[in-house]
């Protein structure tokens, strides 16, 4: 302080003006290179986004990412449609065939006799029974539409589409 009080008071206010221009001049130098880093830093931000577009403005970039997004939605429904039409193509595929044996007539050991049900998910297919005796062998085959026959079902048959 004693220094300053040896000059006269026209040099203590160019002194103190002087050394308030340091104090703002190293704030502004400061804020200077953080504008700088951060100036640096959106540049390369900048070009990390705007690469591979050849000089094109941000709206033309924009306008482009929109089209393949569109594009992209137009074949995530073509999927869909195809993964539809597949699921109803396995529904209408007809599942394992269930095989029932029994013995027809009653006799010891003549477990020969079968009902063979191949249905698919919607209840249709074809019932296939053979009876057989000791005399003769017989089979038949018989629509199923939706769990359901024109024909007689037996009770051997019924269990058999009812087990698939």
């Amino acid at each position: 302080m004693s220094f300053l009080m040896s000059f006269p008071v026209s040099y203590r206010w160019l002194l103190l003006a002087t050394a308030v221009s340091l104090v703002v001049a190293l704030i502004s130098m400061i804020v200077a290179f953080t504008a700088n880093g951060t100036a640096r830093r959106l540049r390369k931000r900048y070009r990390s986004l705007m690469r591979d577009t050849e000089g094109q403005d941000l709206e033309t970039l924009i306008l482009k990412t929109h089209a393949a997004m569109d594009a992209l939605q137009g074949t995530v429904n073509t999927q869909g449609t195809r993964l539809d039409d597949v699921i109803r193509t396995v529904q209408s595929v007809a599942r394992t065939p269930k095989v029932l044996r029994y013995n027809a007539f009653g006799e010891p050991g003549n477990d020969l006799s079968f009902s063979v049900a191949v249905i698919d998910a919607e209840g249709s297919g074809v019932v296939i029974s053979s009876i057989f005796g000791r005399e003769e062998s017989r089979t038949y085959a018989k629509p199923i539409v939706k769990g359901t026959s024109t024909y007689t079902l037996t009770p051997e048959e019924k269990a058999a589409i009812e087990s698939v």
